[in-house]
């Protein structure tokens, strides 16, 4: 490489990094603004670790809920349990985005649960762990919901969550590149590229513009 594209590409790395970083550090929220859905789910978790949707009322007795609200509440990381049908218009995509816009607006640590009558989602929110909780296949959805079985499901991953070794973290920025770190690498190495490919067109424009002056 010549000396001119070595110091394209170098300047090139360096400002993608630069942009990386101030992207990196600007706390862009990874979220789409929250809809009614997810504050009304925000509300009823700021007094009880279960909220039920209207939508899903009788999916669990009230001595259910008091049950999985005691677990929840004294599980360490804290749970917060949300009875609703899936819904892929309601602000949110993917059952654990929900989670996530939840969690990023009550603001408070834990692992956050969905549930209703055809399937559920977990997600860590504002910590991170090693351990793996497992929620799938708790509950045979694909045979239906017999009674008591949400119930049941619901306290067992609870009770596999609690006691897990824990830490805060930041998890509700964006997170693409893989936090401030992966995105100014990501920064750089996209640069490296671009002032690559900026040298490479010079070149070639240079060597054009050579043999057709030797041509004349």
């Amino acid at each position: 490489m010549s000396r001119l594209g070595l110091l394209l590409t170098t300047i090139s790395a360096v400002v993608a990094a630069w942009i990386g970083w101030t992207v990196a550090s600007a706390h862009i929220s990874a979220f789409p603004p929250s809809g009614d859905r997810v504050l009304a789910a925000v509300a009823g978790l700021k007094s009880s670790h279960v909220y039920v949707d209207p939508d899903s009322e009788g999916l669990l007795t009230p001595a259910e809920i008091a049950r999985i609200d005691a677990a929840a509440a004294a599980s360490r990381p804290e749970v917060f349990v949300i009875i609703w049908r899936e819904s892929s218009e309601a602000g949110y995509y993917l059952p654990s985005q929900a989670l996530d816009q939840i969690g990023a607006e009550l603001d408070r640590p834990g692992y956050y649960i969905s549930a209703g009558a055809k399937g559920m989602a977990a997600d860590e929110v504002g910590i991170k762990s090693d351990d793996y909780v497992g929620d799938d296949d708790t509950i045979e959805y694909d045979d239906g919901l017999s009674a008591g079985e949400l119930a049941t499901g619901l306290l067992a991953v609870i009770d596999e969550n609690d006691g897990r070794e824990f830490a805060e973290a930041d998890t509700t920025g964006s997170q693409y590149w893989g936090g401030r770190a992966g995105t100014i690498a990501a920064g750089a190495f996209i640069g490296t590229l671009a002032g690559i490919g900026l040298a490479g067109v010079l070149a070639i424009a240079w060597f054009v513009v050579r043999t057709r002056r030797g041509a004349q």
